[in-house]
């Protein structure tokens, strides 16, 4: 099996080139090629050509701007099934990705990232001949796949929630993350101002509320402080990144999470979506909803 990653998106509402964008540390583009790396043997990236990128690119058609047009030349690149990563996921693991090339299947909930074969790709054809550009209904194997994983970055403000979700999943000492707020609904559009709002679960919110150094971790911070918030002795530290987008995180006792619950059942009810979970939170905050 083989990793693709597409990297030939017009970025249109993100207002620069997503590949180049940076999440703690990389770029999309490094961060997905390195994603790749670690679950296949081989792999290539496919785009416009117009990208200075540390990798080399096999380039598609300048038109259209759609994923279509990257799977396409991907498939006829590789020479058998390959799995598609776009580069605005950057949430995606290197075991999910292994998972769709062995099931050779499309998450339930969309279409990418996931596995394509050669057989699709006269169908494939056929409908960018036609100019139809959904992929949808092309691969029917289906995956159900954590929907956290599959976070897309869409603007900057996602690109926050996927520095903070990366954050916590990689610090020993932050048990759950918890998005809340109409960031965190399905059943309508999100506010295009809403802040970035998460409950952070953690063994110690000390070093969270004295210090300020672990920001870095979530981009450029611009202005901090920290509030007593929901009910007495629960703080949350507040944080305006570089190009406006505002972080809220409130820090809880990890000991305290699963009494706490009750509590916040307003705020979660605007809407939630858990991001990490070591606390087994996944069937609490379902009864609650």
């Amino acid at each position: 099996m083989t990793g693709v990653l597409l990297v030939g998106g017009a970025s249109e509402r993100f207002g620069s080139p997503k590949a180049l964008a940076r999440l703690r540390g990389e770029t999309l583009a490094e961060r997905g090629w390195r994603i790749l790396g670690e679950a296949f043997g081989g792999r290539i990236a496919v785009g416009k050509g117009e990208l200075e990128l540390p990798f080399d690119v096999v380039v598609e058609p300048a038109e259209p701007q759609a994923p279509i047009a990257g799977v396409v030349a991907g498939l006829r690149a590789v020479g058998g099934p390959a799995v598609f990563l776009p580069v605005d996921c950057p949430l995606v693991t290197p075991a999910l990705l292994r998972s769709l090339g062995e099931a050779g299947a499309v998450p339930r909930t969309g279409p990418l990232p996931g596995a394509y074969a050669q057989a699709h790709l006269p169908e494939l054809e056929r409908r960018l001949a036609a100019g139809e550009l959904s992929l949808r209904g092309v691969n029917e194997r289906e995956l159900d796949v954590d929907p956290a994983l599959l976070l897309d970055v869409d603007v900057p403000r996602d690109l926050a929630l996927a520095a903070v979700t990366a954050w916590a999943r990689e610090r020993e000492d932050v048990r759950g993350l918890v998005l809340v707020g109409s960031l965190a609904r399905t059943d309508a559009p999100a506010d295009e101002w809403s802040d970035v709002d998460v409950i952070a679960f953690v063994d110690d919110p000390t070093p969270y509320l004295d210090a300020s150094g672990w920001l870095e971790e979530l981009g450029r911070p611009v202005l901090t402080f920290v509030e007593d918030t929901i009910r007495p002795g629960l703080y949350e530290r507040r944080v305006l990144l570089e190009g406006g987008v505002d972080v809220d995180v409130v820090l809880v006792p990890a000991a305290e999470a699963i009494g706490l619950l009750p509590d916040v059942t307003v705020v979660l009810g605007r809407g939630h979506l858990l991001l990490h979970d070591e606390l087994g939170l996944a069937p609490h905050l379902a009864a609650l909803g």
